[in-house]
């Protein structure tokens, strides 16, 4: 198949169909589209490549950390840590991100680096944080966003990151959270969805009713 032929006229018209996107839709569009994926590992039906999802993650995180500083909000802690750390120890952190988007680290080094090492387990620590540092910073929240949470809670319980509404409104329901937690992510994401949906409109409806 040839590449598409692309004159000036072509690019004049893609450009008038051009639209605006704040900082919360391009936060919050990557941010759910990452975790959509990150649910969806093990589906067949689905294409969800560890790649893919830490670069939109780490994508989501730079523009949380230009948001909090052109708001003048404290940006996400765990960032601020990445950027104080020692350069190697920065390198080991940011390199993966840099080659997923552009092929190369964008440091100096001898020869040209085929592969870089990757941990999944830092996207969904990553992701985690980005999903705190979005409600924080915009007051908002999603069914995705607060199922996450969810998932990382149970499966971290030291992290401190919970969401106790969604936790009550599945135990009020008569469901275990040890067994919500043995659930694999695409049988967790089907069966929390409906609840977090729920849970997520009530808390909509109480605050339009509060006083």
């Amino acid at each position: 198949m040839n590449e598409e032929t692309v004159t000036n006229k072509t690019l004049l018209e893609l450009i008038a169909d051009m639209r605006i996107v704040g900082h919360k839709e391009a936060a919050r569009g990557q941010l759910e589209q990452a975790i959509f994926l990150w649910f969806h590992k093990d589906d067949s039906y689905v294409v969800s490549d560890a790649s893919a999802i830490h670069t939109l993650t780490v994508a989501v995180q730079g523009i949380l950390w230009a948001y909090a500083h052109d708001s003048r909000q404290r940006p996400s802690t765990l960032r601020q840590m990445i950027e104080n750390m020692p350069p190697a120890q920065y390198a080991g952190i940011v390199d993966s991100q840099n080659f997923f988007k552009h092929g190369s680290t964008g440091r100096k080094e001898k020869g040209k680096r085929k592969a870089v090492s990757h941990l999944p387990d830092l996207s969904d620590f990553f992701l985690a944080d980005n999903v705190c540092t979005f409600n924080r910073l915009f007051f908002i929240s999603s069914p995705l966003l607060d199922m996450f949470r969810l998932r990382y809670s149970l499966s971290f319980p030291r992290s401190r990151i919970n969401i106790e509404t969604l936790e009550m409104k599945l135990v009020s329901s008569g469901h275990e959270l040890e067994v919500v937690a043995a659930l694999n992510r695409k049988a967790f994401y089907e069966f929390v969805a409906p609840y977090a949906v729920a849970n997520l409109r009530e808390q909509r409806a109480s605050a339009i009713g509060g006083p």
